[in-house]
């Protein structure tokens, strides 16, 4: 394998990794914002950060939808 080749595979390995990382945050801010929601923010003001709240949640499951499905693609094209 040549250094170009091995630099190419390593620099793909490590955006995967990142790409796998900011994926689990995702999903982890989304639990924790769960559980934030339920247990410490008062149903008064849920009314008032609903838009907030909706957009957030899309964002994060977007986040991990676009990983799994990028995740996929590169699966099967190998």
């Amino acid at each position: 394998m040549s250094d170009e080749e091995e630099l190419a595979g390593n620099s793909s390995s490590l955006r995967w990794k990142n790409r796998r990382r900011m994926a689990w945050i995702s999903v982890i801010t989304m639990v924790l914002m769960t559980g934030a929601l339920f247990f410490f923010v008062p149903e008064t003001k849920l009314d008032k950060l609903q838009d907030v709240i909706s957009w957030a949640y899309m964002s994060f499951a977007s986040i991990v939808g676009a990983y799994m499905g990028l995740a996929t693609f590169e699966g099967i094209k190998k």
